[in-house]
């Protein structure tokens, strides 16, 4: 007797995109229909004030680095130093940077060296310490100091202008997506108070922030941190693991920067186990810490602090125990309620109430907003 053949849904599938793909466009032919191309040249209103002041910034990353090295003896007055260096730096930008986006590519790139030169701290043997080594680490895309690192034998330069056209694709789509897609939308649902009008513009922007974390996803991980890896010679790629597929807030978070992961669990969550504290209150303050530097970063990019940001990642903690509850009883439930509860809500929310807080105070996208207000 023959066995019935199998059905797959692959064509369902396919559809499915297709009508993803459609709606989207959909959605931005509508969108200029009825404001028109607001496409804006990324960074265009930046003032030579303003780059010189960047400019300073590296310059004292450049200090800090250098400093941290020099007193690699003394750990505790690295660590002084590295945080005053680290506060005046998040000073000069808040003050001086009134750019959005400028000031917020400065200051995570300071804050990502300052998690870089906490790594050294922590492990380095004072007897052991290498220049070269410390310099390549600071090039290397990664977060945990080593004594050695793999390295590859040759630089794959095919693979560089593949990703490096990447970068640039979803560079300027992200560009587009915000300036054509997020800004229009987060102006009407600051000035709709009627329900339905908000509940509209709200899903809008749902999907909109889905779209641009992605993109924003394929910029980071998926181009230009294998760009560097691959100019440096380094061998490790392991950055993220299979996210998207995951069941609940918990395993997002350990694979969707594994760095970053593992660079909380090295210097805060084991530390604090081995001293004698729970895990679920280790695992609150590697949450409390990153709410913190998350919050510092929009804080002194939109030059006002107003904890949207810490509440969010603080409430990833009752997500995470939700979805770990849930899952064990609904596996496939699992996976539809992280892309709910964190993308189609969670963000959103956050973005808006960020907005809302500094409304008239963004100078990044001036002559955007002033062009929308006047469209009221």
């Amino acid at each position: 007797m023959k066995k019935s053949k199998r059905f797959t849904y692959q064509g369902i599938n396919n559809l499915s995109y297709i009508i993803s793909v459609l709606f989207i466009i959909q959605l931005l032919l509508r969108n200029i229909r009825k404001y028109g191309l607001l496409l804006l040249i990324p960074l265009e209103n930046l003032s030579l004030f303003e780059l010189f002041i960047s400019s300073a910034v590296h310059l004292l990353n450049v200090l800090k680095c250098l400093l941290v090295y020099l007193l690699a003896r003394n750990k505790k007055s690295s660590f002084f130093i590295l945080l005053f260096i680290e506060s005046s730096i998040g000073l000069l930008i808040f003050k001086n940077i009134s750019h959005l986006y400028f000031s917020f590519i400065n200051v995570s790139l300071s804050l990502y060296l300052f998690t870089k030169v906490i790594s050294f701290i922590v492990e380095i043997n004072y007897k052991e310490k290498n220049i070269k080594n410390y310099f390549l680490f600071l090039l290397f895309p990664t977060m945990i100091y080593k004594k050695r690192f793999e390295r590859k034998k040759y630089i794959n330069y095919k693979n560089i202008y593949k990703k490096l056209i990447v970068l640039v694709f979803c560079s300027l789509m992200l560009n587009f997506i915000a300036d054509q897609l997020a800004i229009p939308t987060l102006e009407r649902l600051i000035n709709n108070l009627k329900l339905h009008l908000f509940m509209e513009y709200f899903l809008i922007l749902s999907i909109v922030t889905i779209i641009m974390f992605m993109l924003l996803f394929v910029i980071v991980f998926n181009s230009l941190l294998p760009i560097i890896a691959e100019l440096t010679w380094y061998k490790n790629r392991n950055y993220y693991s299979d996210w998207w597929n995951k069941n609940t807030v918990t395993e997002f978070w350990a694979s969707w920067n594994k760095e970053m992961h593992f660079w909380f669990k090295s210097y805060i969550y084991k530390p604090m186990l081995v001293k004698g504290y729970s895990k679920r209150f280790a695992c609150f303050m590697c949450f409390f810490v990153s709410g913190i530097l998350h919050e510092y970063a929009i804080s002194i990019s939109s030059k006002y602090l107003q904890f949207y940001t810490f509440l969010g990642f603080m409430s990833q903690l009752v997500l995470m125990e939700t979805t770990d509850r849930i899952s064990l009883y609904f596996p496939k439930v699992g996976n539809y309620l992280f892309w709910m509860m964190f993308c189609v809500i969670g963000q959103p929310i956050c973005i808006w109430l960020i907005y809302k807080s500094n409304y008239n105070k963004m100078t990044g996208n001036i002559e955007l907003l002033n062009y929308l207000k006047n469209k009221k």
